[in-house]
């Protein structure tokens, strides 16, 4: 066999970087390192996942003891096997990649002689960019008899042992009608007959009543009766499956309850914000696993808020000198000794000698507090949903509603409940199983929105007050006791001129001083949100937004509606202000996958994981 213009084409689960991949000179190594002949850079993709090899007039692919494993059409491999041309590449269960090559055949003469051997050219010179892609179809096997292959293509096809069924399976585990295949769009759904017996299993799970078929996608009726067993095996070159294959090993847990149990309960207040927002980072990564990494998920945008409160608990956004008079204020002369002093004995009486110093310490409790209180309530629910449903390929709801009942409070968050927690966490699963990608991704974002309204809220009075600690603490003592010393008329204008004296305090705090620390640059929250691209502020599938929910937020919070001019917010104390500011921000961002980098170094989360403050910048 002669290979020509063979390639690798990235179909799903790169972050950024080719999408294809020119196999001209082999071996070639694939890995996440930058040693690697081709790098992917994706989650579960070891440092050196797999190599490329040609042996003869085969192409073989060799797992070089990846963590997550690779799988050649939904079978996992064990150390090399041999391509056929058009087969799609797994590593791990995200990343799906498909190899091709133009095949030249060796044609011998009728008279043949040993230097008569020529080969036929090819039609063309050059190879289409996208050949055409072949009908779905189904693969039939009867117990351990020949397997026959129907392709499908009608609209609606049914299946059963009856004659009248578009596809005749004559097995004495078959129901006179027992499937239905549904054209969705290039592929299809399968429908489950209610009437019929022996529900198909799906990698040992019964399938739905109505589920989407994947490439590779194996259903096994009639187990049970080994001599009659009949497998259906879905075969497509479009439908590339968002949801690991039922083989594939499970990917380890990146977070445990004990290691959240134990940052909960951390009385380090700044090495706690480390690892929050490592918490946070690996929550991302696996919710990301979850949903697919196409969008970007609330715990990807919370890994950078917490970065960036981090920043503040440590004062890193003032300017060094009025930073170093603060702390000289306060009777210290080193940053960390100060913070590690003084938020550690946070009951010490305010005096005018200490005033200033007062100030950083209640801001950086307030907002240590905040960033405590949402990683509590949020971490586990995720991690938990996703250890337990991870590998779902149908949705369950009656178990689903039984999980969101053991981990929420039913009610509205003006009544002590949770249920904006419990209608993102169902969002989610909802996103999960939805092949449609637009609906997918404005899910996903309904679900983002949903969490940052319930967040938001629950902190509405710990940011107002760190907030206003500057003028609070100035103003204690200067004002008299209105109640007491004043008059009815006087308190009144004394009220309203502390009132509005503070809000322009806010405001002047949320235009110069308030940010967001992106990976790749700074986002004043005082200002309109600033896009991705220069080129649109949203993404394509978000431009105009169809579900009723969203648009119903929206509507609510966001009079831009469909822009971002006017999304600044003007008082960062006021939650109207900024939930119109956050929406805005996580529509644009929800296809900028470099909220999905790492916030610190790998040397410094060894440290972090280790109970240790990590050195460099943080």
């Amino acid at each position: 066999m002669i290979y020509q213009q063979a390639q690798l084409i990235v179909e799903k689960g790169a972050e950024d970087g080719d999408t294809r991949f020119a196999l001209t000179n082999l071996p070639i190594t694939i890995g996440r390192v930058e040693s690697a002949d081709i790098i992917i850079n994706a989650a579960f993709v070891s440092r050196k996942h797999a190599r490329l090899n040609q042996l003869g007039n085969r192409i073989v692919i060799e797992d070089l003891n990846s963590s997550n494993g690779v799988f050649v059409n939904g079978e996992r491999i064990r150390h090399t096997h041999t391509l056929c041309n058009g087969d799609k590449i797994g590593l791990g269960p995200q990343v799906f990649l498909r190899i091709t090559w133009q095949e030249e055949t060796v044609v011998v003469s009728a008279d043949y002689e040993p230097d008569l051997v020529a080969s036929v050219p090819p039609m063309s010179q050059t190879a289409p960019a996208h050949p055409l892609v072949p009908p779905p179809a189904l693969s039939i096997t009867i117990a351990n008899g020949a397997t026959h292959t129907e392709i499908v293509t009608k609209d609606e096809i049914t299946i059963g042992r009856g004659a009248d069924n578009d596809v005749v399976i004559p097995a004495m585990v078959m129901s006179r009608q027992h499937l239905k295949l549904i054209r969705r769009g290039a592929d299809y759904l399968v429908q489950f007959i209610p009437t019929a017996q022996n529900r198909p299993l799906l990698g040992k799970v019964p399938i739905a009543d109505t589920q989407p078929l994947y490439d590779g996608d194996e259903l096994v009726i009639g187990k049970n009766v080994a001599e009659h067993v009949v497998r259906l095996r879905y075969v497509s070159a479009t439908a590339v499956p968002i949801l690991p294959p039922p083989t594939a090993p499970a990917p380890p847990p990146l977070l445990t309850k004990e290691e959240i149990d134990n940052i909960v309960s951390s009385k380090n207040l700044l090495l706690r914000n480390l690892q929050i927002t490592q918490g946070y980072y690996e929550t991302a990564q696996m919710l990301g696993q979850f949903l697919g990494l196409r969008n970007v998920n609330w715990f990807a945008f919370g890994t950078y808020a917490s970065k960036t409160a981090g920043r503040a608990i440590r004062h890193e956004s003032l300017p060094r000198a009025l930073k170093s008079a603060l702390i000289r204020s306060a009777g210290y002369g080193d940053t960390f000794l100060y913070l590690n002093h003084v938020l550690a004995n946070s009951d010490q009486p305010t005096t005018p000698e200490n005033v200033l110093g007062r100030v950083l310490e209640q801001i950086s409790l307030l907002l240590s507090l905040g960033n405590l209180m949402i990683f509590g309530e949020l971490a586990w629910p995720f991690v938990d949903m996703i250890n337990q449903f991870g590998r779902d390929r149908a949705p369950d709801h009656g178990r689903f509603t039984q999980f969101l009942d053991g981990h929420f409070i039913p009610g509205s968050f003006e009544d002590g409940g949770q249920d904006w927690l419990r209608d993102s966490l169902a969002t989610f699963y909802e996103a999960r199983f939805e092949i449609d990608n637009k609906r997918q991704t404005e899910l996903i974002f309904l679900g983002n929105i949903l969490l940052a309204l319930h967040e938001q809220s629950r902190l509405q009075p710990v940011i107002e007050k760190a907030l206003g600690v500057p003028f609070d603490q100035f103003a204690e003592g200067i004002i008299p006791n209105t109640q007491q010393e004043m008059s009815w008329f006087t308190s009144k204008v004394t009220n309203r001129a502390v009132d509005f004296s503070r809000d322009m305090v806010l405001r002047t705090v949320t235009r110069m001083m308030m940010a967001y620390t992106l990976p790749h640059r700074e986002m004043k929250l005082g200002e309109d949100v600033v896009a991705p691209t220069d080129l649109i502020n949203f993404p394509k599938e978000l431009l105009t937004l169809e579900n009723p929910r969203c648009r119903e937020i929206i509507q609510k919070y966001d009079t831009g509606a469909d822009t971002l001019s006017g999304s600044a917010a003007n008082n960062w104390g006021r939650l109207d202000d900024r939930m119109r500011f956050i929406i805005d921000f996580f529509r644009s961002y929800q296809w900028d996958k470099r909220l999905y980098k790492p916030p610190f170094t790998p040397e410094q989360v060894s440290s972090i994981k280790a109970g240790l403050f990590p050195s460099g910048v943080l």
